[in-house]
């Protein structure tokens, strides 16, 4: 992959003989540029021998001499001296082939931080600024009469899973307060679907007469795209920011949020207890772990518990909460910036949003009372490049490398590890 900065290499060696030197890629004036391999051991196909192999990954930083280049050429050196010149084949050219083909370049559990750091930050930034600036305006189509005046606007991010979508809109429509105070937005990021949904929400509507906004994106760009396209459009003072495969377990959820938000001026953000299919606790508030190799992940409080677990009960400050239910204000939202852009496909925006509101100086609380369950990923599943390549750990690396001081300080408040209070 080429970039304005340099190039992304992935390939692989078989060298029983011991014959490799060095990789040199060639600029356009002829000029090599040594690559400093980062390689680990792999396995050909059946199909290709099954030979044992090491594959491996490089960055060169050749600024924007190879930018428009699709097939840039290597000189592979041998120990005898001579060496020979390699020309991959052509790279792809539409930028959704270029980001799966970035993605795949390291297997997930290779994806070190060096490797992060040395050769796949930098090509992932352009990429990812490559795809805002190719996102166009979205379309809307408004189904039903809009409510007036809405206190809240719900926003809700499609990708592809229509399958909870007659559930949520039941719910919403069963519930009083909300029909009659918030607007429900949803924004599609799979396009290709646009008049698939647009003819199953006109069909809901004439079933259970809720009004809702379609918002369609230009194109796939991604949750933060989605959500920060229907923010702006929100007409509501608050907003809840709610996935597709949510569903309240009873009418009045949002009344409480918005009340829970509205308890004390420095309250920032809420969230509600979410729970899977069977009836286990999938999220009482967000937390952040350290593995073994000292890695910041995301993680929830009395994740697989019994709904009923006593500790989560009890609604308490959290160190964040889960974009899948999200409920703060449009100011502070725009304030912030709204999600973050810089995360590919999906993942960490939420806990990076939550953060950014507590650099207001505001406090982000889980609320134990309001219940919704959660197919927990059923959209993110859909993307092959989400699911096969490495973008939860470039994902994971960036958000660290943000926020690894204000993680570090939250959790070592007294309590926070086991969610019973936090600074």
């Amino acid at each position: 992959m080429t970039s304005e900065d340099g190039v992304l290499v992935g390939g692989w060696l078989r060298d029983p003989a011991g014959m490799y030197v060095g990789l040199d890629l060639i600029d356009p004036s002829g000029e090599a540029h040594p690559l400093s391999l980062h390689s680990f051991d792999g396995v050909l196909p059946d199909s290709q021998g099954g030979h044992r192999i090491k594959r491996f990954v490089a960055y060169a930083p050749v600024a924007k001499s190879l930018q428009h280049h699709l097939q840039p050429r290597f000189d592979l050196r041998l120990a005898s001296g001579e060496s020979f010149i390699l020309i991959p084949p052509p790279q792809p050219g539409e930028l959704g082939d270029i980001r799966a083909k970035a993605l795949s370049v390291v297997p997930p559990r290779h994806a070190t931080d060096q490797v992060m750091e040395e050769c796949l930050s930098r090509p992932f930034a352009d990429l990812q600024s490559r795809v805002k600036a190719a996102v166009g305006a979205p379309v809307e189509v408004s189904i039903g009469t809009p409510v007036q005046d809405p206190a809240i606007s719900i926003v809700i991010p499609v990708y592809r899973v229509l399958e909870f979508l007659k559930a949520q809109i039941a719910a919403f429509a069963a519930d009083s307060w909300l029909a009659e105070h918030a607007e429900v937005l949803f924004v599609l990021d799979s396009p290709e679907q646009a008049t698939q949904v647009e003819d199953l929400l006109a069909g809901f509507h004439l079933l259970y007469g809720l009004p809702v906004r379609l918002i369609v994106m230009d194109r796939n760009a991604g949750y933060a795209h989605a959500c920060n396209a229907g923010a702006a459009l929100a007409r509501g003072r608050y907003l809840a920011m709610v996935n597709s495969d949510v569903v309240p377990v009873q009418p009045g959820w949002l009344e409480q949020l918005c009340a829970g938000l509205l308890m004390d001026e420095h309250v920032g953000a809420v969230g509600a207890k979410l729970l899977y299919a069977d009836n286990s606790i999938q999220h009482a508030g967000l937390k952040f772990i350290q593995d073994e190799k000292g890695r910041w992940f995301n993680h929830h409080y009395f994740k697989g518990f019994p709904r009923l677990f006593p500790q989560a009960g009890v609604s308490r400050e959290v160190p964040g909460v889960t974009g899948a239910c999200l409920v703060l204000s449009k100011a502070d939202f725009d304030e912030v910036g709204g999600f973050t852009t810089d995360y590919i496909i999906g993942d960490y925006e939420d806990s990076d949003l939550c953060l950014k509101i507590r650099r207001l100086n505001r406090r982000i609380y889980y609320l134990s009372d309001v219940e919704l369950y959660h197919f927990e990923r059923i959209s993110i599943k859909k993307s092959a490049d989400y699911t096969r390549g490495v973008a939860s750990q470039y994902n994971r690396w960036l958000h660290q490398s943000r926020w690894q001081q204000d993680m570090e300080y939250l959790m070592s408040a007294p309590g926070a590890q086991d969610g019973m209070t936090t600074s």
